[in-house]
């Protein structure tokens, strides 16, 4: 994966982990975290909201405000290659 994206299969994971955790929420914002944790692959919210706190400093609450806004915009460069 890494010759043809040039990324890191886990780096490429991450990338479409947090797009879909967008997705979802574009799309039931008053979803809750647990759901969408689930949907995503995560064990539990708890790991959800580290995951984004550790990858790309949101809290759930900051990127569901940052898309409610408007001010976010996820490409959903790899979830439209899947």
């Amino acid at each position: 994966m890494r010759e043809v994206y040039n990324k890191a299969p886990g780096e490429i994971l991450k990338e479409v982990r947090f797009e879909k955790i967008a997705q979802l929420l574009k799309e039931d914002i008053h979803a809750i975290s647990y759901s969408i944790a689930r949907d995503c692959g995560f064990r539990n919210d708890d790991s959800m909201r580290k995951f984004l706190s550790t990858n790309y400093g949101y809290t759930y609450k900051t990127l569901k405000d940052q898309l409610i806004n408007g001010n976010l915009d996820i490409g959903g460069n790899w979830l439209d290659k899947i």
